[in-house]
């Protein structure tokens, strides 16, 4: 039966807290590190093409190409290059410490709710959990974005000050409580915007903030009044002004942020049942009953506010998304955009690991919690995606003269008027960023990103005459699962004498030449209509 703990029972030895913190940082390195030097995805490569020429160009690129994205962490990045360097491991260097401070930050705010240890606990299931190891070695803004997010919420909880949770005692002088209201509050706002901006859809933790100041506020657990909470939302809105554009920007070409299909109940369920955690603490739940020592299964001490802030913020933006990409043809419910519910979740599971007792147990369960995410989650390589070793296959097999297609991946590469860009528009180069950091040779020509009804006739009408004028040439895409062209070039093309030959494939990235056969008189190309296919 679940019951509080007493307080006597709140602080955990100074040697545990050392073992427990000595568990967390050696998870974390094995987990966050290892990554760092492995190639870059595409995502990767579309920041540093937007930010690799100077921090007016980052600002520019970003809100031109892609308003959706970070201004301010492709600013930041773009400082970085000029100041550091641009190495795989460089470029994501500043995610993995923004990830250490989100982690400490989770530490403070768990000791705030419960205790030292909880605090401690709940870091050990931040550090390993699957989405935040690999936001920490990933050279994008959401590492930001959760730093910024979990200072937001621990400057919410400072402002409401909830009696429940400080005592009556603490606010007993108005002066000082006045200063720390306006201090708080300018806390709040900065933190909130930053949260923005280092990521639009990490605004919905805003609205979990609004549900937690809004029911605290009912109760009556806190001595700061509506019209101070209003005037915070407001410096916050304020504060967030410069962000408007690109988020009107955002909501115009939602299209473009479109990714997989709508999702089904269980993944819900399993992103707050969290299936691995069950399995890594199981055994040690079933070795405590079967020695008969069950003890007592009790949570730690928390006011009603702890347990309010963190359900709020760890279901509010999952669900928002879930609903958005159940009920809406924007499927959003991915887990880097529901990443800013990671830090309750985990002190949520912390709380649970706080309630194994005796405390050898704890210790036990925290450690084969890290045991399975070094099992499931640890590895060399950042993603499957390894453009640096498809860029070295292809350029062994061309020269300079070599007719290249390629797709790298991006969505915007289904536009046929994308596809049309001069090679001086800026588009055009965002379409090939890849090749800016992982340089290739040959002639380069754009492959769409699939063949419909849009595409069909730059496919038709520029792409495959080019093709089919050349005696060898290569096609490169990215995708998991079968690649429209293989079998459409295979119909289009077999008739003339090409023959295809594998020379890179992985389940993102495929490369292939296509060599006429010398002894291959040229025969006609097939009508337009022979085994054509879509994605």
């Amino acid at each position: 039966m679940l019951r509080s703990r007493p307080p006597r029972f709140a602080i955990m030895s100074a040697r545990r807290i050392d073992w427990l913190l000595a568990l967390v940082v050696a998870a974390a390195a094995l987990l966050w590190l290892p990554p760092l030097r492995s190639s870059l995805w595409l995502d990767e490569l579309d920041t540093y093409f937007t930010t690799k020429d100077g921090i007016r160009t980052a600002i520019e690129r970003t809100a031109y190409i892609h308003p959706q994205c970070s201004q301010l962490y492709n600013t930041l990045i773009a400082a970085w290059i000029r100041g550091v360097g641009s190495t795989e491991a460089l470029l994501r260097l500043p995610s993995t410490l923004a990830m250490m401070l989100a982690a400490y930050l989770v530490f403070r705010l768990g000791r705030m709710l419960f205790d030292r240890e909880t605090g401690m606990l709940g870091v050990l299931v931040f550090v390993t959990s699957r989405d935040v190891a690999f936001a920490a070695a990933d050279a994008r803004s959401y590492a930001f974005a959760t730093a910024a997010s979990v200072a937001a919420t621990i400057a919410l909880l400072r402002l409401l000050a909830p009696l429940s949770l400080t005592g009556a005692a603490a606010t007993n002088d108005e002066r000082e409580r006045r200063r720390s209201t306006f201090r708080w509050a300018l806390a709040y706002a900065t933190t909130a915007a930053l949260t923005v901006y280092f990521h639009q859809i990490f605004a919905l933790l805003l609205v979990a903030h609004a549900v937690v100041a809004l029911v605290v506020l009912a109760r009556g657990d806190t001595r700061v009044g509506l019209a101070a909470l209003v005037g915070v939302a407001a410096l916050t809105a304020v504060l967030l002004g410069a962000e408007l554009p690109n988020l009107l920007a955002t909501a115009a070409g939602r299209a473009r942020i479109v990714h997989g299909t709508a999702p089904w109940p269980l993944q819900l369920a399993t992103l707050w049942g969290n299936p691995l955690f069950v399995v890594a603490v199981a055994p040690v739940a079933f070795a405590l009953y079967v020695s008969g020592r069950r003890g007592s299964v009790s949570l730690p001490a928390a006011p009603g506010v702890a347990w309010l802030v963190l359900l709020t913020c760890m279901t509010v933006p999952p669900l928002v998304l879930y609903l958005v990409s159940r009920l809406t043809d924007v499927h959003v419910f991915l887990p880097r955009y529901y990443l800013s519910c990671q830090a309750a979740m985990a002190i949520v599971l912390g709380a649970v690991l706080r309630a194994f007792e005796p405390r050898p147990a704890r210790l036990c369960a925290a450690a084969c919690v890290a045991a399975v995410a070094l099992l499931m989650y640890a590895r060399p390589h950042h993603t499957a995606e390894d453009w640096r070793t498809m860029t070295v296959a292809v350029n062994a097999a061309i020269d300079e003269q070599t007719l290249v297609a390629i797709d790298p991946g991006f969505i915007e590469g289904a536009d046929p008027d994308w596809l049309g860009l001069s090679v001086d528009d800026e588009r055009y180069s965002y379409l090939l960023a890849p090749l800016a950091y992982y340089p290739m040779a040959g002639r380069i020509r754009l492959l769409p990103f699939r063949l419909d009804d849009r595409t069909r006739r730059y496919v038709e009408s520029e792409l495959l005459p080019s093709l089919s004028a050349e005696e060898r040439f290569v096609v490169i895409s990215r995708g998991r699962g079968p690649r429209w062209w293989e079998l459409w070039l295979d119909g289009r093309l077999r008739p003339s004498g090409f023959a295809a030959k594998r020379i890179y494939d992985s389940a993102y990235l495929g490369a292939a030449v296509y060599e006429r056969r010398r002894e291959t008189i040229h025969a006609p190309m097939p009508s337009p209509t022979t085994n054509a296919t879509t994605k």
